[in-house]
């Protein structure tokens, strides 16, 4: 099998390190993960309260203030956001060929906007010492990525991305409990319009969500990107031929290895899933461009 490595037509489409980072005009930062890819969040959170926090409308928010408001998509229609999308994925088509199957999705499903748009500390005020008030601002997000899922139902996508970091290095970020009772009820919802497309749902979170894999069963995922916090063993024994499974190739040692280093985790995830129907293997965080180009070309 032949590997494709699609490079930029300039050499300029590479920044230097200082550029991967810059300040747009709304006080947004933005870092690139590679080519063509990147990251966008607020510098600066204007929220300064709970109470602040608990009277926010996700709909309400000025273009480009947080990444799920780049674009005034809040305020669009669900027929012109799918028209941007369709627009997206076609280009990026011309400009990958056949060689790939390109994904639509989302970094937002519902408990990631609340970490990007409050941060850690007025999230965690909010969901716990407010539950009765937090409630009505998950339905209010919710109701948001429902919109975006509508509208990726309705382009041509085959595979949608649903991202939504849940977890950290050593478990999930709020207890499971939690989560089952305020999040995955939700994912049920959100994602209708794309399960009634006929559209394949590949879950990705960063960190360790093994607590939870029955709890996402539920919401009927068809397969999972995770990285190497979780067990590669363990999900090609429970989902190996019966979902894709995206693993887990870790990127501390495809940036800080030798070659050497880098065969030998190659192997173990190859090893492991080569003959497993629905395994790809992966780089669950991407790609980044502080990987040196020599740790690529083996």
């Amino acid at each position: 099998m032949d590997f494709v490595l699609v490079l930029p037509d300039s050499a300029s489409e590479f920044p230097d390190e200082q550029d991967t980072v810059v300040l747009d005009d709304y006080g947004s930062r933005s870092a690139r993960w590679g080519v063509g890819s990147g990251s966008v969040w607020a510098s600066t959170l204007p929220f300064k309260s709970v109470e602040e926090v608990l009277e926010y409308d996700p709909f309400s928010c000025a273009a480009g203030t947080y990444p799920y408001c780049q674009d005034e998509n809040p305020h669009k229609s669900v027929d012109e956001i799918a028209a941007a999308q369709q627009r997206g994925i076609d280009a990026q088509r011309q400009y990958a060929g056949d060689h790939f199957l390109l994904p639509g999705g989302t970094i937002f499903v519902l408990f990631h906007y609340f970490i990007t748009t409050f941060g850690y500390n007025l999230f965690c005020d909010a969901a716990f010492c407010h539950p009765v008030v937090f409630e009505k601002l998950l339905d209010r997000f919710a109701e948001l990525s429902y919109k975006f899922s509508e509208a990726w139902a309705k382009t041509d996508i085959e595979v949608f991305i649903a991202h939504d970091d849940i977890a950290m290095n050593a478990s999930t970020i709020f207890p499971p409990d939690w989560l089952r009772k305020h999040i995955f009820p939700r994912y049920k919802e959100i994602l209708a319009p794309v399960q009634r497309a006929g559209q394949k749902i590949i879950y990705f979170s960063d960190g360790d969500y093994t607590a939870v894999l029955d709890d996402l069963d539920e919401v009927k995922f068809d397969g999972y990107v995770f990285e190497p916090q979780m067990d590669l063993e363990m999900m090609i024994e429970r989902y190996g031929g019966q979902k894709a499974i995206l693993g887990n190739v870790d990127v501390r040692v495809l940036t800080f290895g030798d070659k050497e280093d880098v065969r030998r985790e190659i192997d173990r995830c190859l090893n492991l899933g080569k003959d497993v129907p629905g395994y790809f293997l992966n780089v669950s965080g991407s790609i980044p461009q502080n990987v040196p180009l020599e740790n690529l070309q083996l």
